[in-house]
C-alpha cells in the first residue's frame, strides 16, 4: 500500500531509525545505500545499493521503480529535502503517470527541474548502423529508422510472471533521438521522456541494446 511504502521510505530518511525510535540499520549503512557506486546505463545517471540515483542541480534524487504486468509503481526520495513520493499505479501503461508526476512533484515542492537533454540530430545515413533486432528474455526490440530518427518497436514475449504467462500487449513504435554517442532519448508514445543507450563489443561492434533496464542482444 502507499502506507508501507511511505513507511519504508521515512526509514530512510531518518537514517534506519523507525517511527517508533528502533535504530534497523546504522546510519553509516542507509547513507552508503545513497551513494553513487557506478554508472547506472539508461534508466539513471548512477546505482548505489539498490538505489537508483539522479543528481539534479547538486541534490541527489534516490529511487527505485516497481514493475508486474498491469502494474507500475515509483518510490521516490530526496534525502537532503526530507521528501518522499510514492506512486501506484494499475495500468501496464503506468510509467506515463509516473515519469510525469515525478518530473512535476519536484519541480512543484521542491523547485527541482532537470535540464532537458538536447537533440543530436544525425543523417539518416549514419542511423542505418543501428537497425536491426535485438533480443532479450521477456521482449524483443525491431529498430528501424526513417530520414530523421530511429523507431522502436519493442514486442513482448511473454514467459512472466508464468513460463506460459502470455505476451501483453504490444505498444505503438517509440520515436527516439541522439542526445549522445549510441545515447537516445525516447520521444514519442508510451516510453516518452525515457532513455536508451547501445553497447559496444570490444572490437567496436555494436553489440546491445539497453532500453527499460534490459540488456538486448542484437541478432545477425
Amino acid at each position: 500500500t502507499v502506507n508501507d511504502m511511505l513507511d519504508y521510505a521515512q526509514f530512510h530518511l531518518q537514517h534506519g531509525r523507525t517511527n517508533e525510535g528502533k535504530q534497523w540499520l546504522q546510519a553509516a549503512t542507509v547513507d552508503a545505500m545513497q551513494r553513487p557506486l557506478a554508472k547506472a546505463g539508461a534508466m539513471a545517471s548512477h546505482v548505489g545499493i539498490s538505489w537508483l540515483l539522479n543528481e539534479i542541480n547538486g541534490i541527489w534524487t534516490v529511487g527505485h521503480g516497481g514493475a508486474t504486468n498491469g502494474q507500475i509503481a515509483q518510490l521516490l526520495l530526496v534525502p537532503s529535502r526530507a521528501f518522499a513520493l510514492v506512486i501506484l499505479t494499475n495500468a501496464n501503461r503506468g510509467r506515463e503517470l509516473t515519469r510525469d508526476l515525478s518530473k512535476w512533484a519536484l519541480d512543484h515542492f521542491l523547485d527541482l527541474a532537470a535540464p532537458e537533454p538536447l537533440p543530436q540530430p544525425i543523417a539518416s545515413e549514419g542511423l542505418q548502423p543501428y537497425t536491426g533486432y535485438y533480443q532479450a528474455q521477456l521482449s524483443d526490440v525491431a529498430v528501424s529508422a526513417d530520414e530523421q530518427s530511429l523507431l522502436l518497436q519493442v514486442i513482448p514475449k511473454g514467459g512472466f510472471p508464468e513460463k506460459d504467462s502470455p505476451p501483453g500487449p504490444q505498444p505503438p513504435i517509440a520515436r527516439a533521438t541522439f542526445v549522445a554517442t549510441d545515447e537516445l532519448l525516447l520521444i514519442d508514445g508510451p516510453s516518452r521522456g525515457a532513455r536508451a543507450e547501445f553497447l559496444r563489443a570490444d572490437d567496436g561492434t555494436l553489440a546491445w541494446l539497453r532500453l527499460g533496464g534490459r540488456i538486448h542482444k542484437r541478432q545477425p
